[in-house]
């Protein structure tokens, strides 16, 4: 962690505090030097949920002075910035839900039971739970950035095999038919930031703003980082436990690790003094 102080600019920036130390407050500062340049600045906010965009949205009201309208200002969760970044490429694919999904995978595990396919699942293969259980198995390769090719080569179990061929046989379905899940289309967005003529239009987002965070999968680090290469400026914030990396705080040296695994341009890291004295009781004993 770096002790540098907050006035450092770079291209990339991660902003790193103890909880209730001020990382949001100091993040919309920073929004509102922007939105208050001159020329339209464009600016992108990426939250991890609907309530943070709500709290942020307020806190923004207010310290704007009741101003409730601001032009070219977008807030994303990371399912709807791979929504926007798929409409950059022109891509056609349409999403299929959560039912649709167990639909298929009903239909293609009964089709390679029927082709002797599934010793180990063959009996159950048409039972909700592990049709769910599949469902999630599959999320999460995507999410680890494992292509079912991948998975097949260290597959060292009849168990793994079959998994292989389900998320095989589930993949060149999807893409037969022109459907995608949700993680599916937060792969093909990650893909479609090496398209030029997005990189072209994303170099026109003045500020990127990542806000809520304590942890990313690889597919949603990979994809920020990429994004922060494109934009113009972008700053990141993260939960940290000084001296408790071992403990408690390693989850979120993880997933600063992660970040700078996925930079193609070293990210400048700056951090906030830590005013324990500052926060609100609550936070103080959630991170005991």
């Amino acid at each position: 962690m770096s002790g540098e102080t907050v006035q450092a600019t770079a291209h990339t920036q991660i902003l790193l505090a103890h909880p209730g130390a001020g990382k949001t407050q100091f993040a919309l500062q920073q929004l509102c030097e922007v939105l208050e340049t001159d020329g339209w600045p464009q600016v992108w906010v990426l939250l991890p949920n609907a309530l943070q965009e709500q709290c942020l949205r307020q806190r923004l009201f207010e310290r704007a002075g009741g101003r409730d309208l601001y032009f070219n200002l977008s807030f994303f969760r990371f399912n709807q910035l791979a929504q926007r970044l798929l409409q950059m490429s022109g891509s056609r694919s349409r999403m299929v839900g959560q039912a649709g999904r167990l639909g298929i995978l009903r239909t293609l595990l009964n089709d390679l039971a029927q082709e002797d396919a599934l010793q180990v699942f063959g009996g159950i293969a048409d039972t909700p739970g592990l049709l769910r259980a599949i469902a999630d198995f599959l999320d999460e390769l995507q999410r680890n950035l494992v292509t079912p090719e991948t998975f097949a080569a260290a597959a060292d179990s009849e168990r793994d095999r079959e998994l292989a061929r389900i998320a095989t046989r589930y993949r060149a379905y999807l893409s037969r038919h022109g459907y995608q899940d949700r993680e599916g289309a937060n792969w093909l967005a990650r893909k479609a930031l090496a398209d030029v003529a997005v990189r072209r239009e994303l170099a026109h987002v003045d500020f990127l703003l990542v806000d809520g965070f304590d942890q990313f999968s690889p597919l949603q680090a990979s994809t920020l980082m990429q994004l922060a290469n494109c934009v113009r400026r972008s700053l990141i914030t993260l939960p940290a436990a000084p001296g408790l990396e071992d403990g408690v705080g390693d989850r979120f040296r993880q997933t600063l690790t992660l970040l700078h695994k996925y930079s193609t341009q070293a990210p400048h890291v700056m951090s906030l003094p830590t005013r324990p004295q500052a926060q609100r009781q609550g936070l103080q004993q959630l991170v005991a």
